[in-house]
Protein backbone atom coordinates (compact mmCIF):
# COMPACT_ATOMS: atom_id res chain seq x y z
CA UNK A 1 0.00 0.00 0.00
CA UNK A 2 2.04 2.92 -1.28
CA UNK A 3 0.49 6.35 -1.96
CA UNK A 4 3.66 7.36 -3.80
CA UNK A 5 4.58 9.05 -7.02
CA UNK A 6 6.06 7.34 -10.07
CA UNK A 7 9.40 8.97 -9.24
CA UNK A 8 9.40 7.50 -5.73
CA UNK A 9 8.54 4.08 -7.14
CA UNK A 10 11.42 4.35 -9.62
CA UNK A 11 13.86 5.15 -6.82
CA UNK A 12 12.79 2.08 -4.82
CA UNK A 13 12.90 -0.10 -7.92
CA UNK A 14 16.46 1.03 -8.69
CA UNK A 15 17.51 0.32 -5.10
CA UNK A 16 15.92 -3.13 -5.34
CA UNK A 17 17.80 -3.95 -8.54
CA UNK A 18 21.07 -2.71 -7.01
CA UNK A 19 20.62 -5.14 -4.07
CA UNK A 20 19.84 -8.01 -6.45
CA UNK A 21 23.07 -7.23 -8.30
CA UNK A 22 25.09 -6.76 -5.08
CA UNK A 23 24.12 -10.20 -3.76
CA UNK A 24 24.42 -11.87 -7.21
CA UNK A 25 20.78 -12.96 -7.12
CA UNK A 26 18.65 -14.06 -10.03
CA UNK A 27 16.57 -11.26 -11.53
CA UNK A 28 13.35 -12.99 -10.49
CA UNK A 29 10.01 -11.25 -9.67
CA UNK A 30 10.01 -12.78 -6.18
CA UNK A 31 13.50 -11.43 -5.44
CA UNK A 32 12.45 -8.03 -6.75
CA UNK A 33 9.35 -8.08 -4.51
CA UNK A 34 11.48 -8.81 -1.44
CA UNK A 35 13.85 -5.90 -2.04
CA UNK A 36 11.16 -3.47 -3.16
CA UNK A 37 9.26 -4.15 0.08
CA UNK A 38 12.51 -3.90 2.03
CA UNK A 39 12.91 -0.30 0.88
CA UNK A 40 9.14 0.34 1.02
CA UNK A 41 8.93 -0.44 4.75
CA UNK A 42 5.72 -2.43 4.67
CA UNK A 43 7.17 -5.44 6.48
CA UNK A 44 9.29 -4.27 9.39
CA UNK A 45 10.11 -7.87 10.37
CA UNK A 46 11.39 -8.46 6.83
CA UNK A 47 13.67 -5.43 7.12
CA UNK A 48 14.99 -6.66 10.48
CA UNK A 49 15.71 -10.14 9.15
CA UNK A 50 17.52 -8.87 6.04
CA UNK A 51 19.52 -6.39 8.15
CA UNK A 52 20.63 -9.29 10.35
CA UNK A 53 21.73 -11.27 7.29
CA UNK A 54 23.70 -8.36 5.88
CA UNK A 55 25.42 -7.65 9.21
CA UNK A 56 26.37 -11.30 9.75
CA UNK A 57 28.45 -13.64 7.66
CA UNK A 58 25.38 -15.55 6.45
CA UNK A 59 24.91 -15.78 2.70
CA UNK A 60 21.89 -13.98 1.33
CA UNK A 61 21.46 -16.21 -1.72
CA UNK A 62 18.52 -17.22 -3.92
CA UNK A 63 17.55 -20.05 -1.58
CA UNK A 64 17.41 -17.67 1.40
CA UNK A 65 15.37 -15.17 -0.62
CA UNK A 66 12.96 -17.94 -1.58
CA UNK A 67 12.48 -18.73 2.13
CA UNK A 68 11.90 -15.03 2.87
CA UNK A 69 9.32 -14.82 0.08
CA UNK A 70 7.42 -17.83 1.44
CA UNK A 71 7.48 -16.39 4.98
CA UNK A 72 6.36 -12.85 4.19
CA UNK A 73 4.37 -13.07 0.95
CA UNK A 74 2.53 -16.41 1.08
CA UNK A 75 0.61 -18.60 3.54
CA UNK A 76 2.62 -21.70 2.56
CA UNK A 77 4.41 -21.94 5.92
CA UNK A 78 1.15 -21.73 7.83
CA UNK A 79 -0.30 -24.43 5.54
CA UNK A 80 2.69 -26.70 6.21
CA UNK A 81 2.26 -26.19 9.96
CA UNK A 82 -1.41 -27.13 9.69
CA UNK A 83 -0.55 -30.34 7.82
CA UNK A 84 2.15 -31.26 10.36
CA UNK A 85 -0.10 -30.64 13.37
CA UNK A 86 -3.02 -32.43 11.69
CA UNK A 87 -0.79 -35.48 11.25
CA UNK A 88 0.16 -35.44 14.92
CA UNK A 89 -3.49 -35.19 15.97
CA UNK A 90 -4.33 -38.12 13.67
CA UNK A 91 -1.58 -40.19 15.33
CA UNK A 92 -2.93 -39.32 18.79
CA UNK A 93 -6.47 -40.28 17.81
CA UNK A 94 -5.10 -43.51 16.33
CA UNK A 95 -3.57 -44.39 19.71
CA UNK A 96 -6.96 -44.02 21.37
CA UNK A 97 -8.57 -46.12 18.63
CA UNK A 98 -6.08 -48.95 19.18
CA UNK A 99 -6.74 -48.87 22.90
CA UNK A 100 -10.51 -48.83 22.42
CA UNK A 101 -10.16 -51.96 20.27
CA UNK A 102 -8.13 -53.63 23.03
CA UNK A 103 -10.74 -52.69 25.66
CA UNK A 104 -13.57 -54.02 23.50
CA UNK A 105 -11.67 -57.24 22.90
CA UNK A 106 -11.12 -57.73 26.65
CA UNK A 107 -14.77 -56.89 27.40
CA UNK A 108 -15.92 -59.36 24.77
CA UNK A 109 -13.72 -62.07 26.32
CA UNK A 110 -15.24 -61.33 29.74
CA UNK A 111 -18.77 -61.47 28.31
CA UNK A 112 -18.05 -64.85 26.75
CA UNK A 113 -16.55 -66.10 30.00
CA UNK A 114 -19.60 -64.97 31.98
CA UNK A 115 -21.94 -66.62 29.51
CA UNK A 116 -19.90 -69.85 29.63
CA UNK A 117 -19.82 -69.75 33.44
CA UNK A 118 -23.59 -69.27 33.75
CA UNK A 119 -24.12 -72.43 31.71
CA UNK A 120 -21.25 -74.41 33.22
CA UNK A 121 -22.04 -73.63 36.87
CA UNK A 122 -25.26 -75.69 36.68
CA UNK A 123 -23.22 -78.83 35.95
CA UNK A 124 -20.36 -78.30 38.43
CA UNK A 125 -19.83 -81.28 40.70
CA UNK A 126 -16.54 -80.52 42.46
CA UNK A 127 -14.90 -77.68 44.38
CA UNK A 128 -11.90 -77.82 42.04
CA UNK A 129 -14.06 -77.08 39.00
CA UNK A 130 -15.65 -74.13 40.80
CA UNK A 131 -12.22 -72.74 41.77
CA UNK A 132 -11.01 -73.02 38.18
CA UNK A 133 -14.05 -71.14 36.86
CA UNK A 134 -13.72 -68.40 39.48
CA UNK A 135 -9.98 -68.06 38.78
CA UNK A 136 -10.68 -67.68 35.05
CA UNK A 137 -13.33 -65.02 35.74
CA UNK A 138 -10.98 -63.11 38.07
CA UNK A 139 -8.23 -63.17 35.41
CA UNK A 140 -10.50 -61.94 32.60
CA UNK A 141 -12.00 -59.27 34.86
CA UNK A 142 -8.48 -58.08 35.76
CA UNK A 143 -7.59 -57.95 32.06
CA UNK A 144 -10.57 -55.66 31.43
CA UNK A 145 -9.66 -53.51 34.45
CA UNK A 146 -6.04 -53.19 33.27
CA UNK A 147 -7.10 -52.31 29.73
CA UNK A 148 -9.60 -49.71 31.01
CA UNK A 149 -6.94 -48.18 33.25
CA UNK A 150 -4.49 -48.04 30.35
CA UNK A 151 -7.19 -46.54 28.14
CA UNK A 152 -7.88 -43.78 30.67
CA UNK A 153 -4.17 -42.98 30.95
CA UNK A 154 -3.77 -42.85 27.15
CA UNK A 155 -6.94 -40.79 26.77
CA UNK A 156 -5.71 -38.25 29.34
CA UNK A 157 -2.29 -38.03 27.69
CA UNK A 158 -3.85 -37.70 24.24
CA UNK A 159 -6.12 -34.93 25.49
CA UNK A 160 -3.08 -33.01 26.79
CA UNK A 161 -1.24 -33.64 23.51
CA UNK A 162 -4.16 -32.35 21.45
CA UNK A 163 -4.52 -29.25 23.65
CA UNK A 164 -0.80 -28.62 23.18
CA UNK A 165 -1.09 -29.06 19.41
CA UNK A 166 -4.10 -26.73 19.36
CA UNK A 167 -2.04 -24.03 21.08
CA UNK A 168 0.86 -24.70 18.70
CA UNK A 169 -1.47 -24.25 15.73
CA UNK A 170 -2.93 -21.03 17.18
CA UNK A 171 0.57 -19.67 17.90
CA UNK A 172 1.65 -20.53 14.36
CA UNK A 173 -1.32 -18.68 12.89
CA UNK A 174 -0.83 -15.66 15.15
CA UNK A 175 2.88 -15.46 14.36
CA UNK A 176 2.26 -15.63 10.61
CA UNK A 177 -0.62 -13.16 10.53
CA UNK A 178 0.03 -10.66 13.34
CA UNK A 179 2.15 -7.53 13.66
CA UNK A 180 4.31 -8.19 16.72
CA UNK A 181 4.40 -4.54 17.84
CA UNK A 182 0.71 -3.59 17.79
CA UNK A 183 -0.98 -6.98 17.96
CA UNK A 184 -2.99 -6.08 14.84
CA UNK A 185 -3.14 -8.19 11.72
CA UNK A 186 -0.33 -7.73 9.19
CA UNK A 187 -0.69 -6.76 5.54
CA UNK A 188 -0.64 -10.37 4.40
CA UNK A 189 -3.69 -11.11 6.57
CA UNK A 190 -5.32 -7.87 5.39
CA UNK A 191 -5.15 -9.07 1.80
CA UNK A 192 -6.72 -12.41 2.73
CA UNK A 193 -9.47 -10.77 4.80
CA UNK A 194 -10.24 -8.25 2.06
CA UNK A 195 -11.00 -11.05 -0.41
CA UNK A 196 -13.47 -12.59 2.07
CA UNK A 197 -15.15 -9.28 2.92
CA UNK A 198 -15.50 -8.34 -0.76
CA UNK A 199 -17.05 -11.73 -1.55
CA UNK A 200 -19.63 -11.15 1.22
CA UNK A 201 -20.36 -7.60 0.07
CA UNK A 202 -20.80 -8.78 -3.52
CA UNK A 203 -23.10 -11.69 -2.68
CA UNK A 204 -25.22 -9.72 -0.19
CA UNK A 205 -25.12 -6.44 -2.13
CA UNK A 206 -23.98 -4.68 1.05
CA UNK A 207 -21.70 -1.68 1.57
CA UNK A 208 -17.97 -1.99 2.19
CA UNK A 209 -15.28 0.67 2.65
CA UNK A 210 -11.50 0.49 2.98
CA UNK A 211 -9.34 3.17 4.60
CA UNK A 212 -5.59 3.69 4.53
CA UNK A 213 -4.26 5.74 7.47
CA UNK A 214 -0.77 7.25 7.30
CA UNK A 215 1.00 9.01 10.19
CA UNK A 216 2.23 12.38 8.94
CA UNK A 217 6.00 13.04 9.13
CA UNK A 218 6.62 9.89 11.18
CA UNK A 219 10.28 9.63 10.20
CA UNK A 220 10.86 13.13 11.58
CA UNK A 221 9.05 12.15 14.79
CA UNK A 222 11.32 9.12 15.22
CA UNK A 223 14.41 11.26 14.73
CA UNK A 224 13.22 13.81 17.28
CA UNK A 225 11.83 11.49 19.95
CA UNK A 226 13.52 8.14 19.28
CA UNK A 227 12.32 4.80 17.97
CA UNK A 228 10.92 3.63 21.34
CA UNK A 229 8.58 6.60 21.47
CA UNK A 230 7.77 5.93 17.82
CA UNK A 231 6.71 2.40 18.78
CA UNK A 232 4.63 3.86 21.61
CA UNK A 233 2.82 6.08 19.10
CA UNK A 234 2.11 3.13 16.81
CA UNK A 235 0.60 1.13 19.68
CA UNK A 236 -1.39 4.19 20.79
CA UNK A 237 -2.78 4.73 17.30
CA UNK A 238 -3.71 1.04 17.03
CA UNK A 239 -5.80 1.37 20.21
CA UNK A 240 -7.48 4.56 18.96
CA UNK A 241 -8.38 2.90 15.65
CA UNK A 242 -9.95 -0.07 17.43
CA UNK A 243 -11.90 2.26 19.71
CA UNK A 244 -13.20 4.52 16.92
CA UNK A 245 -14.01 1.95 14.25
CA UNK A 246 -15.47 -0.79 16.46
CA UNK A 247 -15.27 -4.56 16.72
CA UNK A 248 -16.87 -5.43 13.38
CA UNK A 249 -14.08 -3.86 11.36
CA UNK A 250 -10.70 -5.39 10.54
CA UNK A 251 -7.55 -3.33 11.19
CA UNK A 252 -4.03 -4.20 10.04
CA UNK A 253 -0.65 -2.54 10.25
CA UNK A 254 0.10 -2.30 6.55
CA UNK A 255 3.56 -0.73 6.71
CA UNK A 256 5.89 1.00 9.16
CA UNK A 257 3.62 4.02 9.73
CA UNK A 258 0.52 2.97 7.79
CA UNK A 259 -2.66 1.14 8.78
CA UNK A 260 -5.38 -0.44 6.66
CA UNK A 261 -8.99 -0.73 7.81
CA UNK A 262 -11.85 -2.76 6.33
CA UNK A 263 -15.31 -1.50 7.26
CA UNK A 264 -18.05 -3.98 6.33
CA UNK A 265 -21.65 -2.71 5.99
CA UNK A 266 -20.46 0.94 6.16
CA UNK A 267 -21.21 3.46 3.44
CA UNK A 268 -18.80 6.20 2.39
CA UNK A 269 -20.40 8.93 4.53
CA UNK A 270 -20.35 6.84 7.73
CA UNK A 271 -16.76 5.74 7.12
CA UNK A 272 -15.63 9.30 6.44
CA UNK A 273 -17.39 10.60 9.59
CA UNK A 274 -15.55 8.04 11.74
CA UNK A 275 -12.24 8.86 10.05
CA UNK A 276 -12.77 12.57 10.73
CA UNK A 277 -13.52 11.88 14.40
CA UNK A 278 -10.31 9.90 14.66
CA UNK A 279 -8.26 12.56 12.85
CA UNK A 280 -9.60 15.39 15.05
CA UNK A 281 -9.08 13.39 18.25
CA UNK A 282 -5.41 12.83 17.39
CA UNK A 283 -4.77 16.38 16.23
CA UNK A 284 -6.21 17.94 19.42
CA UNK A 285 -4.54 15.82 22.10
CA UNK A 286 -0.91 15.50 23.14
CA UNK A 287 0.57 12.03 23.61
CA UNK A 288 2.32 11.47 26.93
CA UNK A 289 4.85 8.72 27.60
CA UNK A 290 3.46 7.52 30.95
CA UNK A 291 6.68 5.70 31.83
CA UNK A 292 8.87 8.83 31.52
CA UNK A 293 6.32 11.64 31.69
CA UNK A 294 7.67 13.00 28.40
CA UNK A 295 5.23 15.08 26.35
CA UNK A 296 5.51 13.78 22.78
CA UNK A 297 3.22 16.44 21.35
CA UNK A 298 0.46 15.79 18.87
CA UNK A 299 0.45 13.55 15.82
CA UNK A 300 -1.66 14.02 12.72
CA UNK A 301 -2.75 11.49 10.13
CA UNK A 302 -3.72 11.51 6.48
CA UNK A 303 -6.54 9.19 5.47
CA UNK A 304 -7.65 7.90 2.10
CA UNK A 305 -10.82 5.88 1.63
CA UNK A 306 -13.11 4.47 -1.03
CA UNK A 307 -16.15 2.23 -1.15
CA UNK A 308 -16.31 -1.12 -2.91
CA UNK A 309 -18.10 -1.12 -6.25
CA UNK A 310 -18.00 -4.83 -7.17
CA UNK A 311 -14.76 -4.24 -9.05
CA UNK A 312 -13.59 -7.32 -10.84
CA UNK A 313 -10.10 -6.61 -9.57
CA UNK A 314 -9.33 -5.90 -5.93
CA UNK A 315 -6.16 -4.25 -7.19
CA UNK A 316 -8.25 -1.54 -8.86
CA UNK A 317 -10.27 -1.07 -5.66
CA UNK A 318 -7.11 -0.62 -3.59
CA UNK A 319 -5.68 1.73 -6.21
CA UNK A 320 -8.65 4.03 -5.63
CA UNK A 321 -7.97 4.02 -1.88
CA UNK A 322 -4.26 4.67 -2.48
CA UNK A 323 -5.09 7.55 -4.81
CA UNK A 324 -7.27 9.14 -2.14
CA UNK A 325 -4.46 8.84 0.41
CA UNK A 326 -1.99 10.30 -2.07
CA UNK A 327 -4.27 13.32 -2.57
CA UNK A 328 -4.61 13.74 1.21
CA UNK A 329 -0.84 13.81 1.63
CA UNK A 330 -0.22 16.06 -1.36
CA UNK A 331 -2.86 18.49 -0.08
CA UNK A 332 -0.93 19.24 3.09
CA UNK A 333 -1.63 16.16 5.26
CA UNK A 334 -3.86 16.04 8.35
CA UNK A 335 -6.98 15.45 6.33
CA UNK A 336 -9.43 12.77 5.17
CA UNK A 337 -9.99 12.33 1.44
CA UNK A 338 -12.42 9.91 -0.15
CA UNK A 339 -12.92 8.95 -3.76
CA UNK A 340 -16.64 9.08 -4.46
CA UNK A 341 -17.58 6.66 -7.25
CA UNK A 342 -21.09 8.16 -7.35
CA UNK A 343 -19.57 11.48 -8.41
CA UNK A 344 -17.35 10.20 -11.21
CA UNK A 345 -14.64 9.20 -8.70
CA UNK A 346 -14.12 12.78 -7.59
CA UNK A 347 -11.97 13.35 -4.51
CA UNK A 348 -13.71 15.07 -1.64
Amino acid sequence: MYPESLEESEIKAKKAFSKIKLHSLKCHPNNFAIWYEFFGGRYKDLQTKIDQYEKSEKTLDDKTCEELYVEFFTFQKEHENVLDISGKITDSIGSIGDQVSAVLKSSSALDNALEYTSKKIETISTITELKDIISDLVKKNKDVYDQNKKFIEIAEKTNQDILGLKKELEDSYVKGATDSLTGLGNYKLFQKKLINFCDIARSSNSALCVLFVDIDNFNAFNKSHGLKNGDLVLRFLARILMKIFGEECFIARAADDEFAIILPKEDLKSAKDKAERMRILLAQNNIINKATGEDLGKITVSVGLADYNNEGSLHLFLERVKSALFVARQSGCNRVVCQNRKKNNQFE
